[in-house]
């Protein structure tokens, strides 16, 4: 299991890499909070344009576990105006 995740600019085409540094910064401060714990992240980017963010967990995730990504993806998001 994979998923690719491409940020561009708001034409929805052109890469966003800064959009994409923020996004990794913010991600590995560690200060997400979710049910009173903090929570940090780290975020494999790639692609030609460093603007990608590749989601490859193992197959032994939970549904637990994927739901926190989601919370904490969407906090992250938010904080950096997306």
């Amino acid at each position: 299991m994979a998923l690719r995740i491409e940020m561009t600019k708001s034409d929805g085409f052109t890469p966003d890499k800064a959009l994409a540094d923020r996004i990794v910064d913010e991600a590995m401060k560690g200060d997400i909070e979710v049910n009173g714990k903090k929570y940090g992240l780290v975020l494999d980017i790639g692609g030609h344009y460093k603007n990608a963010f590749t989601l490859a967990p193992p197959l032994t995730i939970s549904y637990e576990e994927m739901d926190l990504f989601i919370q904490l993806f969407e906090l992250i998001l938010k904080r950096c105006g997306v």
